[in-house]
C-alpha cells in the first residue's frame, strides 16, 4: 500500500486513512498557505507515517515481536 495523490479522494485508503485531498486541505489550513513547496513535504512525511502506524496495526502480534527483535541488536539483561 501507497499514498496516493493529493488530489485523490477514494474512499477505501485516503478516506480511510486520512490521506489524499483530505490531508492535503488540512495542511494547508493548518499553515495558511496554498504553496505545494510549503504543502507537498508536510503532505508526504504525514503519509508516510499514517501508512505506516496503519501497516504494524495490521501485522499479527508475533511478526510485530519478530520485527521489534532485530538480530542485529544486542539487548542488555535486565
Amino acid at each position: 500500500m501507497r499514498y496516493h495523490g493529493p488530489e485523490c479522494y477514494c474512499p477505501a485508503i485516503c478516506g480511510q486513512l486520512g490521506l489524499g485531498a483530505q490531508l492535503y486541505r488540512e495542511i494547508a489550513e493548518e499553515t495558511g498557505s496554498d504553496d505545494p513547496e510549503v504543502i507537498d513535504p508536510i503532505w508526504r512525511a504525514r503519509s508516510e507515517a499514517r501508512l505506516a502506524a496503519h501497516r504494524m496495526g495490521h501485522i499479527e502480534p508475533a511478526a510485530a515481536l519478530l520485527t521489534l527483535l532485530r538480530p542485529e541488536r544486542r539487548y542488555a539483561a535486565a
